[in-house]
């Protein structure tokens, strides 16, 4: 409900709020109907105790700040790793990351599962500061291993976890070292949830409403949203894409973004791009590619297929190759990687920009997946098609004042 009700309001959409609404309000009847009011988890009563403790959930913030980071960073060079292994072992590669996990559960059986029961615990101050780190840091490590392998799981309930023991492990160290009184170690873990919540999954409006919906109390808003800036602010710099995209990137799938979404009437990559395109295998000797290219009088080409490509090549590249005798070398060896491209969505001032990037050929690649080409974009095809247009630009893209 809470996901849905911040993309809706982000994206200041009236149109849809009502139905939304509508409809988490049935979710909510629905479930309550069925599961009755008993709450996931026993909520200790909160209180600021000393105004200077909200620079102790600022520390906490930086915390789950660095954490988040380690969490992003750590999954997807893990899946990365993976993604490397040779084809012929994906079947293989659950089962591997399963036998890590087994083995780590063996010592530390309580990151099994979701592990709602520890984090009740940790929001009532029933772990020692050395198990909630512990906890946290191999449930970080379990939960890498077993997503970035391909097992079934997911990020939302271990983000709970997490946050909970690192919010934990702050809150004992803030009362043991503070010189001030301070509040019960299970707020911190509990502002520790939603700390990492943000940091994780970069929805803090979602972590501040999800809390808020845990606790119907107003006092734990403020050091919430100070964690929470915190620990967005620091996750975002050091992992500039939130991590279900960069997931969708590793595989391909590129989600168009509100600065490179056309406004109405504006050109596009598909109103300029050339749908015909010339390709060399990339297997090929660089000899075959030298003579292929000097029967198209081209001087970029495509390395790869239309459904698989994997680079441009430029006439001096392989002039120069076979200069130095690299005739029998791989063409694939020489090739510009990665490619520069563009998507058919994309508005024509970043088409250009990106043209400006490339040796004179920019491909446009589908955004659900980026090797399958859909066209390319050279200056003399956009001039020709600049050309060939009986009406003008729109008014949108003419520089006011000009001709």
């Amino acid at each position: 409900m809470i996901f849905a009700l911040e993309e809706i309001i982000g994206d200041m959409n009236a149109g849809l709020l009502g139905s939304t609404v509508v409809a988490s309000v049935a979710s909510v009847i629905v479930e309550r109907a069925l599961l009755g009011n008993e709450p996931l988890f026993r909520i200790p009563t909160y209180h600021l105790v000393h105004p200077a403790e909200l620079a102790a959930y600022a520390t906490l913030g930086v915390a789950g700040g660095i954490v988040s980071v380690v969490f992003c960073k750590g999954l997807l060079g893990a899946r990365e790793l993976f993604r490397r292994l040779p084809s012929r072992t994906r079947i293989w590669q659950p089962a591997l990351g399963g036998l890590l996990v087994g083995g780590v559960l063996i010592v530390v059986p309580q990151v099994m599962g979701v592990g709602y029961e520890y984090v009740d615990q940790a929001l009532n101050n029933g772990l020692a500061l050395k198990t909630l780190v512990l906890l946290c840091a191999v449930k970080l490590a379990a939960t890498i291993i077993s997503y970035a392998s391909g097992n079934a799981g997911g990020i939302f309930a271990p983000t709970l976890y997490i946050g909970a023991m690192a919010g934990g492990a702050v809150g004992l160290l803030v009362r043991m070292a503070a010189p001030f009184p301070t509040g019960d170690p299970g707020a911190y873990a509990l502002v520790g949830m939603g700390t990492l919540f943000a940091g994780i999954i970069r929805a803090p409006m979602t972590s501040v409403f999800m809390i808020f919906e845990i606790t119907q109390d107003y006092q734990i808003l403020v050091p919430l949203m100070v964690a929470n800036l915190l620990s967005f602010v620091i996750s975002r710099h050091y992992q500039r894409a939130p991590v279900y995209e960069a997931l969708l990137r590793q595989d391909g799938v590129h989600l168009p973004s509100p600065e490179t979404t056309a406004a109405p009437r504006t050109w596009t990559a598909a109103d300029v791009m050339a749908h015909e395109a010339s390709f060399i295998d990339g297997d090929s000797s660089v000899e075959a590619g030298w003579q292929r290219m000097n029967t198209w009088h081209e001087q970029v080409a495509l390395v790869g297929s239309r459904d698989a490509v994997t680079g441009t090549i430029t006439r001096d590249r392989l002039m120069a190759a076979m200069e130095q005798g690299l005739k029998a070398e791989r063409l694939a060896s020489l090739v510009d990687t990665p490619v520069v491209h563009a998507h058919p969505d994309h508005p024509l001032d970043v088409v250009l920009e990106r043209l400006a990037q490339t040796p004179g050929l920019l491909a446009i690649v589908s955004r659900e997946r980026a090797t399958r080409l859909e066209g390319v974009v050279t200056f003399d095809q956009l001039t020709r098609v600049m050309r060939s247009r009986s009406v003008p630009l729109p008014v949108d893209d003419l520089v006011p004042g000009s001709d």
